[in-house]
């Protein structure tokens, strides 16, 4: 009899462990566990980086992508892990400061992000594969359509209060798949050349006044070991 009752109370102890690990739906972002969402096969049309030739139509196999950009508080357990090396610290760099756990980490290069994906069993996204995540396969400018981009995003920050937002500040500004800041916040590296000796990164910053530059089809190239305090990732797979 005693026998019995153990089983059942190592029973219900299971049931009770194998659904608190199951994910909470509209549940709001923390910095703990952001997830990722699902993005179904589909075809995306790219614009030259250069501005010059024609578009170029891109078939994709389904993935996943971060819901959010990495955050501080996930970056800084992937180096205290040493599976990372660290982060610049100061000014406006977001890592050793407690109080922006939740902010994307930046001032990170272009293999420190490749370490971090690879560290939790991801990748950085291809540039196709950014962009399509971000706006789909129509033609709208920003993820959440053609709208001004007013309290959509996390940008233009110079005149008010500097630096990043917490990540998912902005649900408004979702992307058609359910991805949040894909406009904002930080640039972020993808797994693309934007030129020859140049790694590609997308989405515009917190430090970007021109709404232009937030546009989903628009992206820029840097040095792979250029550091930036408007430059972050999130990653795919």
């Amino acid at each position: 009899m005693l026998a019995l009752a153990g089983c059942a109370v190592a029973f219900a102890g299971a049931q009770v462990a194998r659904l608190a690990g199951r994910p909470r739906k509209h549940e709001p972002p923390t910095h703990r566990a952001y997830g990722m969402v699902f993005v179904p096969a589909g075809t995306v049309t790219l614009a030259p980086s250069d501005g010059a030739g024609d578009d170029r139509r891109v078939a994709l196999a389904a993935f996943e992508i971060d819901r959010t950009e990495v955050t501080v508080a996930e970056f800084d357990r992937c180096v205290r892990a040493r599976a990372c090396s660290r982060p610049d610290e100061g000014d406006s760099c977001n890592a050793g400061k407690g109080e922006l756990a939740d902010h994307p980490i930046n001032c990170v290069d272009a293999a420190q992000a490749v370490a971090y994906c690879r560290w939790v069993g991801k990748r950085l996204p291809t540039d196709e594969e950014w962009e399509y995540a971000a706006r789909g396969s129509d033609p709208r400018h920003y993820p959440w359509g053609d709208a001004g981009v007013a309290e959509r995003a996390c940008w233009a920050r110079r005149a008010g209060q500097q630096g990043t937002c917490p990540v998912g500040s902005y649900p408004q500004g979702v992307s058609p798949f359910g991805a949040l800041d894909m406009a904002g916040n930080v640039w972020e590296w993808t797994d693309s050349d934007h030129h020859p000796h140049l790694h590609g990164f997308r989405g515009g910053s917190w430090d970007d006044g021109d709404p232009a530059t937030l546009r989903s089809a628009s992206r820029q190239g840097n040095d792979p070991t250029d550091r930036y305090d408007s430059l972050g990732f999130r990653c795919a797979r």
